[in-house]
Formats: C-alpha cells, structure tokens, sequence
C-alpha cells in the first residue's frame, strides 16, 4: 500500500507531451484511391452508355432508310416496267395494258383523223381490227384488201406488213396480235380458216400455227399461250403452242344461246394478269367474264337485249380492259365506245353517242379501239373509213 511518503517522492515530468500521430492516414489514402477508381469505372460505364445507345438509336433508321431505300427503288423499277409496257397497250392481255386510270378519267370529245382509208382507196365498210406496238405504230387489219398495213402515228403514210398478193396466203384478217418474242404478227385469217404467224423482219416469211379453225379474234396470256374465238363451235379455246399443239375449251361450247354457260357469235377477246377471259358476245349484246376454270361466264357489261339505254350494248367489238376491271367497249351498232365501271350494272358514255356523222365527235359503227401509253385512245371509225384519236383530257 503506498504512503504519503511516497506519493510526495513522485517526481513530475514537466515536458511536453508528444505529438499526436495520425493513425487514420493510410486508411485516408486507401479510401482516395478508391473513390478514384469509382469515378474512373463509373465514366467507362456512362460511355459505354452512350454507345449503346447510339447504336441502338442508329441500327433502326439506318435499316428504316435502306428499306425506304428499297422501296423507293422497287417502285421505280415498277414505273419503269409499266412505261415499258405502256407501248403495248392493245395486245388483249392487261399484262401488257399500262391503263392505270381512275373511274372518272375522261377524253375530249372531238377527235383527230390520224388516217383515213379513203386517202389511199376505195370506201369499203370492213369491222377492222388494230393492235399498237411498243413504237407507237398502230397495226390495222384490212379485211376485204386481205391485208395488215402499219400506220405510223403523226405520219400520214403507211407500208404493208403482211399481204397476200394472192387470196392464197391470206384472206379476210378479222384479228391481230404482235408477238414480241418472235417479232412477228399473229392474224386470225378467217377467210382460209387458219391462225397464221408472219415475220415483221421478212415479210415472205411465214407458217401456220393453226389450221381448219373458224377464228374470229384473238388473245396472248404473259406465258404465251392464245385464246382463240370460234363463230362456228360458239366456244374460246385455249392453245399451247408447240411440237404438238394442245387446246381445250375455256368459255361456251354448249351451242348458240344467252345462258352464262354460252355464247351467241363471240368476237374479240381479252385476258387479264389473272388469267380471267373476257369475251364481247357479239349477238347476245353483253361483255362476258370467264374467270380460270370457270363453267360459266358472268355478264359484266350489256346483256339486256340490244338497245341504247345505258344499260344496253348493241352488237359490241373491241374490247380493252385496265388495271380495275373497268371495262372499254366499242358499241358498234349505237356509234359509241362505252365504259362500265368493275361492278357497275350501267354503262357510261366515253367518245361519239352524238349519231351518226363524219364531224369530229361522231362515229358510225366503230369496230375496234386502243390506247397509247399516254393514255390517249384511237378507234376505227367503220363506215367514215378513218381512225379517230381522242386525246386525254384528265385522269
């Protein structure tokens, strides 16, 4: 136990204390270098952010421009491929028919002569047929002169394309088609009972495709194959040209009558992109659509008996139908060309309809109209011998 004594003998250390060391630096330290490399990764992360996002931002309107890219150029080459068939606007197809008009287009009602058969010969009252090539040159068919002439437009001259010199070769052409991949004219030589193909490059040249065959108007689908009318079997066939050709019925047959499955004398002929026929059924007054394997037609203009109300045809021609199903009929016996609307149960009145005359907007008996790639329309003016071209005024 300690006593007084020796408490008193404690001696004081009056020297400063030492200084206090910092014992927390190194942890300081290790703490700086953390946040450091906090922000370091966090700044790593952030741009690695950024081009995450700028690539996900970037990907879909780079795809966004090559598809509108894509399409832009998908529908210019379908512009194109449509003013290159433009040109062939009277083959009896709509694959080769650029009329991409609307319900309401109209054309002027008083025609340019282009030509006129009274120039050159005699008057004759022939239901000519036509056909315009790719140049813009119309084909006409001169059924008593037992020949096809080419009429180049805004040129008052015209050269004979196929002739029979003799009525041995060709007789009475009451239709023709031109086959491009041939580069030749195929007529329907009624007269010699035949459907006969002649060469454009060498007019002596030519061979028949069918033989011991009434025709009476024709037609080419995109694959080539015709479509021939028959006014003595009242039937449409179907042909596949080759080493031996192969035909079969595709509308009528079933003998003379106004019953959808017949046909009353059928004339001109056209096929669309869907293979569909139409056929103008001349006596029975009507336009009929056979649609691929069908066994009956449907009446989709005309049809109710010859007169000259709007519902009514009177022993219809030509025939050219657009991208729309609406339909162009030369009305020959009322001295018109008629539309009807796709599903329309009436008719509209599209040039002549004013009697019959040789003015500028009249027509008497036309047989056969075209359209160039402008969408102007040319039809032959039977009895007035000319071929009148209505201008389109708006579309």
């Amino acid at each position: 136990m300690a006593t007084l004594e020796d408490i008193s003998n404690i001696e004081i250390d009056n020297k400063p204390p030492a200084p206090v060391q910092n014992i927390n630096k190194p942890s300081v330290n290790r703490w700086n270098i953390s946040c450091e490399h906090f922000r370091y990764k966090r700044c790593i992360l952030v741009l690695i952010c950024i081009i995450l996002i700028t690539i996900i931002i970037t990907v879909p309107t780079v795809l966004v421009h090559k598809r509108r890219r894509t399409t832009t150029s998908t529908t210019t080459t379908t512009a194109t491929a449509i003013t290159a068939t433009a040109t062939g606007a009277t083959i009896r197809t709509t694959t080769e028919v650029p009329l991409y008009f609307t319900n309401t287009t109209k054309w002027k009602q008083n025609g340019i002569t282009i030509f006129s058969q009274d120039d050159y010969d005699e008057f004759r009252f022939d239901l000519n047929p036509m056909y315009m090539d790719n140049n813009e040159a119309i084909y006409l068919g001169e059924i008593s002169k037992h020949r096809v002439i080419k009429i180049k437009l805004n040129a008052m001259n015209f050269s004979i394309v196929a002739d029979a010199n003799d009525t041995d070769h060709l007789r009475a052409p009451t239709d023709i088609i031109v086959d491009k991949k041939t580069d030749s004219i195929i007529i329907c030589d009624q007269g010699l009972r035949q459907i006969i193909r002649w060469s454009r490059k060498n007019v002596t040249h030519r061979d028949i495709m069918i033989s011991e065959i009434n025709c009476n108007g024709l037609a080419m689908d995109d694959k080539g194959s015709l479509y021939v009318s028959d006014w003595l079997k009242v039937n449409v066939s179907h042909w596949e040209l080759g080493v031996n050709n192969k035909s079969f019925v595709v509308a009528g047959g079933n003998g003379n009558g106004n019953n959808f499955e017949q046909l009353n004398q059928p004339h001109f002929l056209f096929v669309d992109k869907d293979y569909s026929l139409y056929v103008v059924d001349k006596s029975n007054h009507r336009v009929m659509k056979w649609e691929k394997n069908a066994t009956k037609g449907i009446v989709v203009a005309g049809g109710n008996r010859a007169g000259t109300n709007l519902t009514q045809l009177s022993s219809p021609s030509g025939i050219v139908v657009d991208h729309l199903g609406n339909i162009y009929v030369t009305d020959t016996n009322n001295h018109r060309v008629m539309r009807w609307i796709h599903g329309a149960r009436e008719g509209s009145i599209v040039v002549g309809g004013n009697g019959t005359g040789n003015e500028t907007n009249q027509l008497d008996s036309p047989s056969d109209l075209v359209f160039d790639k402008h969408g102007n329309l040319y039809v032959f003016d039977t009895v007035n011998q000319r071929i009148q071209k209505f201008c389109i005024e708006s579309n």
